[in-house]
């Protein structure tokens, strides 16, 4: 199974439902904080490793907004954990 299908199996199966049938954050949210600041990382550099804007991972971290796959397996590299806990 290639990396797309195994996130998009994870995600489908690890992301609860909302009421309206939009998938919610889980505990990305509040995840994604807790290991950037364990990793010691500033959100402006955490977002020049994902080459992405600060605003970005504001927006991550408050629940505003999800990242991609990609995204989800550079996190999981750069803090150093599985995909799994990240969602949950």
């Amino acid at each position: 199974m290639n990396h797309t299908k195994l996130l998009r199996s994870l995600q489908k199966s690890l992301l609860p439902k909302s009421p309206h049938g939009m998938s919610q954050t889980s505990h990305f949210d509040k995840n994604m904080r807790y290991f950037r600041l364990q990793s010691q990382l500033r959100k402006k550099e955490l977002a020049a490793l994902l080459n992405v804007d600060t605003s970005t991972i504001s927006n991550y971290e408050r629940g505003r907004r999800r990242p991609n796959f990609d995204t989800l397996i550079q996190l999981s590299d750069i803090f150093d954990v599985t995909i799994d806990e990240l969602l949950r």
